[in-house]
């Protein structure tokens, strides 16, 4: 997995699968493409709440903020800043991540790229790697899995982070699986517009 050469170790991992009605190309295409978003509104609900004290504390500094309506989608994230891109198997996986204290009501979070993810050790955050992968799945259907890892930089960071784990864990495979739903629906519809359209008249 191309995930293991970001984070091969780590303190806490969730994986989460689904069985798509669609090709391994078609499966990818969406999943990078698709708007995260679009998850429903519960997910918007829990994304707002999550997001409300880096917020504000960013318009008391008079720093610009995304809009919560703005799509969300992996195939915009940047090589370099707070979420990025970490690495891309096309057709296969892509892999992205980020580093912040997350336990923290306003999150710490550190610019890096691809490479100085790989090394950072410095002492007081979490590095976050998540992958969504496509393997096959019988005649014309796609296993699509969707796994994050986390790993500590030390051990005060560690205690802080598995107290913080056992509060978001659970919500964290909810926004993981509705992410799924969301790349499912839209490979389906890709794949029966590409149908329609090699359909004879």
């Amino acid at each position: 997995m191309l995930i293991d050469d970001f984070l091969p170790t780590y303190d806490a991992t969730v994986r989460r699968h689904a069985v798509v009605d669609a090709p391994v190309e078609t499966t990818y295409d969406s999943a990078v493409t698709a708007d995260f978003t679009r998850t429903g509104p519960v997910v918007r609900v829990l994304n707002e709440i999550r997001g409300l004290p880096s917020r504000v504390s960013a318009v008391l500094r008079g720093d610009e903020q995304p809009r919560m309506t703005d799509p969300l989608r992996l195939a915009d994230l940047p090589t370099r800043g707070t979420w990025i891109e970490l690495g891309a198997a096309p057709g296969e996986e892509f892999v992205f991540g980020s580093i912040g204290a997350v336990w923290q009501p306003d999150i710490d979070w550190v610019e890096v790229d691809a490479d100085e993810f790989r090394t950072f050790d410095r002492p007081g955050y979490a590095k976050i790697a998540a992958s969504v992968s496509v393997r096959p799945y019988g005649s014309g259907r796609t296993l699509v899995t969707y796994e994050a890892r986390t790993a500590t930089t030390d051990a005060e960071s560690r205690r802080r982070f598995r107290r913080y784990w056992r509060l978001v864990g659970r919500g964290a495979g909810f926004l993981m699986a509705r992410a799924l739903d969301r790349i499912a629906a839209d490979a389906a519809a890709a794949a029966d517009r590409r149908e329609a359209l090699r359909a004879p008249e």
